[in-house]
């Protein structure tokens, strides 16, 4: 499947968002703490799952039409699918790592 340039835009955005977001986690565990290969498998584990996260909210909100709410309607929807996301996401990480140890 070929990508149009919007899309492509969405994906660069996505995987350079949240490959930075694992980079600067890996990095700042390197300085302060200690430096492992499961170090690395867990950002990946957790770029992969915010990324995940991320676009299920952005095909939630273009599906309901958020673009159109003024801001007074749209604020509250999105404070709360924010926080929601940000659980899903986090139980979805702890669930992934979790695995990762114990296989580990």
């Amino acid at each position: 499947m070929r990508l149009t340039p919007r899309p492509r835009l969405y994906w660069t955005l996505q995987v350079l968002g949240w490959g930075l977001w694992g980079t600067t986690g890996v990095l700042l565990v390197s300085i302060f703490g200690r430096f492992s290969w499961v170090l690395i498998v867990i950002e990946v584990i957790v770029a992969g799952a915010m990324i995940l996260s991320s676009h299920l909210l952005r095909l939630y909100v273009r599906r309901q039409g958020w673009a159109s709410l003024t801001l007074a309607r749209l604020l509250p929807r999105l404070l709360l699918a924010n926080a929601v996301t940000a659980l899903a996401g986090t139980a979805l990480i702890g669930l992934l790592v979790t695995g990762l140890l114990w296989l580990w």
